[in-house]
């Protein structure tokens, strides 16, 4: 009896701690607002993500005030050096179990300001 009692209570332990340990690995440490919180086992992901990027970079929004926020939020922007020109940004988290791509893309005008930006959420995991 228990032999039982000991077996469950460490099989209660070891799935606490498993649980514990996928938690671990899918979380998203230091995330930027506009990028936390996307809904991502919903369909609604890139519907959100995309109207929190439209409304923090709104149109005329000049592109290298733009580039300084994305890069003080630890996003990865294309092309690595100032411009006033098109360009993209993106924050990726990824582990053996998942891999998350936050991206934004931008459309610069002849006076180097914002003249349309778009932002997409993609999550490739095992079980999707």
């Amino acid at each position: 009896m228990w032999g039982k009692v000991i077996g469950l209570a460490l099989l209660g332990i070891a799935l606490i701690v498993g649980g514990v340990g996928v938690w671990f690995m899918l979380r998203d440490e230091h995330l930027p607002p506009i990028a936390r919180d996307v809904p991502y086992a919903s369909i609604d992901a890139n519907l959100v993500f995309s109207a929190r990027v439209n409304q923090r970079f709104p149109v005329s929004m000049k592109i290298a005030e733009m580039r300084a926020e994305l890069k003080l939020d630890g996003f990865t922007l294309d092309p690595p050096l100032p411009s006033n020109g098109d360009g993209s940004a993106t924050i990726v988290r990824a582990n053996f179990l998942c891999r998350k791509v936050w991206y934004i893309g931008w459309v610069a005008n002849e006076s180097g300001r914002l003249r349309g930006v778009t932002g997409s959420f993609d999550r490739r995991c095992i079980w999707d």
